[in-house]
């Protein structure tokens, strides 16, 4: 028989933390030097699988199984598998069992982070405000705001709201980061974050263009398209008076048309 146990000798308890779909390792430690009477997995009151010395144990899940060395393997994990697990250890002449406590969290990753940002004017100060958002994960996590820029500075970042929803439906979270920045000369480059994934890069507070370099800009090409026009006119030109020189210098060899017509001269 598999009934529930009490906690007796208990050893700290074990964080395990897998993705959904994935798998889970329990391992519990048995003494080797010491005669086993059973070894069981249970989360909460449920018998998940285990071992009797005497008899044949029913009712092991499906998604496990143990090996001979008393640790247990569970697959194909869901959401609803997470919570709190125990082993029993059990030696023979022992009065009551030993137990190994595990708390699964079984997690799903957040879609990658979006973002909106909004720059204005205030008195004279430019600020931006950015807006980063993540959807469908468990457990709940903040986004952070990541730096590109190397050192400590926040870059002009005066404010930063996390704040995390619970949908009802999915039973999964969305999760956002509200960040204000004030502006100054230097452009800042950042990224969000949450459980590993990562957005886009995100730049604000790109310095305003000068306005020389807009006109050089603007006026080179212009240049640049004045000269290839006249020098395509100039041509035109050149080679029209040319064909206007040939023709006065035919009629002036030649005393009708029949003649120029039979010169080398080109025709009218």
């Amino acid at each position: 028989p598999h009934p529930p146990f009490p906690n007796n000798i208990t050893v700290p308890s074990l964080s395990i933390s897998e993705p959904v779909n994935g798998s889970a390792t329990f391992k519990c430690p048995v003494n080797e030097n010491r005669e086993i009477e059973f070894v069981y997995l249970q989360k909460d009151n449920l018998f998940v699988n285990g071992h009797h010395s005497e008899n044949s144990i029913a009712g092991k899940w499906n998604n496990t199984k143990m090996d001979k060395n008393f640790t247990f393997y569970m697959y194909n994990l869901e959401r609803s598998l997470s919570g709190h697990y125990k082993c029993f250890i059990m030696y023979k002449k022992a009065e009551n069992p030993e137990t190994r406590e595990y708390n699964l969290t079984v997690t799903v990753p957040y879609s990658k982070p979006s973002f909106t940002k909004e720059c204005n004017n205030r008195n004279d100060i430019r600020s931006c405000q950015v807006t980063c958002m993540a959807q469908d994960g468990y457990p709940s996590q903040k986004i952070w705001i990541v730096l590109v820029q190397s050192g400590n500075d926040t870059n002009g970042m005066v404010t930063s709201r996390n704040d995390s929803v619970f949908n009802l439906t999915t039973k999964l979270f969305s999760s956002t980061v509200t960040a204000e920045f004030n502006c100054s000369n230097t452009e800042v480059e950042f990224v969000c974050s949450v459980g590993g994934v990562v957005s886009e890069t995100i730049s604000i507070c790109s310095p305003p263009s000068n306005p020389a370099t807009i006109i050089t800009a603007c006026t080179v090409p212009l240049a640049l398209l004045l000269i290839v026009a006249g020098c395509f006119i100039y041509k035109k030109c050149r080679k029209s008076k040319e064909s206007n020189l040939t023709h006065l210098h035919c009629r002036s060899q030649y005393s009708n048309v029949k003649q120029i017509q039979s010169s080398s001269c080109v025709d009218f």
